[in-house]
């Protein structure tokens, strides 16, 4: 476990981001008269509880208790808390591995990088000290499966079409080619290594209108990204953290037109059901 980060306070005492000042102690006086009847016995009024206690609360019902449920109320600024959960998601950490290693509910890891809600220093430090080499990894390194993706484009064969085929959402196979994600699922991976496998030399099939300016829009993007061909690419360092092609883009014409005939050789995209929700974060 790394030490322990620094914790930035929120802006007051009250919900962070929000600018709640602490409420002031009632008079006793006030106290006195904010009784109700509740049946034959008088029990003293209660205000409705705040938007940071509404959260503790919710927190403890998660799992979260004694000190991570942050006994001294103090809030920390959640900006740096939900900008480091993001980096450990994008570094392939699950929701259950964070929370294990910080010691929370896997719900109330989800709740703080999509909620807006309020941040304890407890949990905060919690969440902080977490780091990508703590988590045990259940996704790989996407460099790879990004080249094979763009020199897929160099032939003509876009995101669509390659989402099709292998059962994945279009979404994360774009977010792959651009580079937005840097780990993916060993099975996506292996899914895209199968097509490469079968189309790094064969050009997209433009028999109808519609397959023609997919496939031009597919180079066109190839070459203003400088992407390189599959011929350019070293197979024994493709899947290498880090490998980067010796060339960029260079036209290629390929040795004939993909098809499918590969996908009843072993498998299809029927078996790949759980890509079609895929998002390679």
């Amino acid at each position: 476990m790394t030490a322990r980060a620094e914790v930035p306070l929120a802006a007051s005492a009250g919900c962070a981001g929000h600018g709640t000042a602490p409420r002031p102690a009632e008079p006793r006086a006030h106290r006195a008269s904010s009784q109700v009847l509740c049946g034959s016995r008088a029990v003293s009024g209660s205000r409705p509880p705040s938007r940071c206690e509404g959260q503790a609360n919710a927190s403890r019902r998660n799992g979260v208790t004694g000190a991570a449920a942050g006994p001294s109320g103090l809030r920390a600024d959640p900006a740096p808390v939900r900008a480091h959960l993001a980096q450990l998601r994008e570094d392939g950490g699950t929701y259950e591995a964070i929370a294990a290693v910080a010691g929370l509910s896997a719900m109330t890891v989800h709740a703080l990088l999509n909620g807006d809600g309020c941040v304890t220093l407890e949990v905060a430090a919690a969440v902080l000290a977490v780091s990508g080499t703590d988590l045990p990894r259940t996704r790989v390194d996407a460099g790879g499966t990004r080249l094979r993706l763009r020199a897929l484009q160099v032939m003509g064969h876009g995101s669509a079409r390659v989402a099709r085929t292998i059962g994945a959402s279009e979404q994360a196979i774009q977010k792959l080619a651009r580079g937005d994600s840097r780990a993916v699922t060993p099975q996506l991976r292996d899914a895209v290594i199968r097509v490469y496998d079968a189309w790094w030399d064969k050009r997209a099939p433009e028999r109808t209108r519609h397959e023609r300016a997919a496939a031009a829009a597919a180079r066109r993007r190839a070459r203003r990204g400088n992407w390189c061909a599959g011929a350019g690419l070293d197979d024994d360092q493709l899947d290498s953290p880090g490998y980067q092609p010796a060339c960029g883009w260079r036209p290629a014409r390929g040795t004939g037109v993909a098809d499918h005939s590969f996908l009843s050789r072993g498998g299809n995209r029927t078996q790949y059901p759980e890509y079609r929700q895929e998002a390679a974060e």
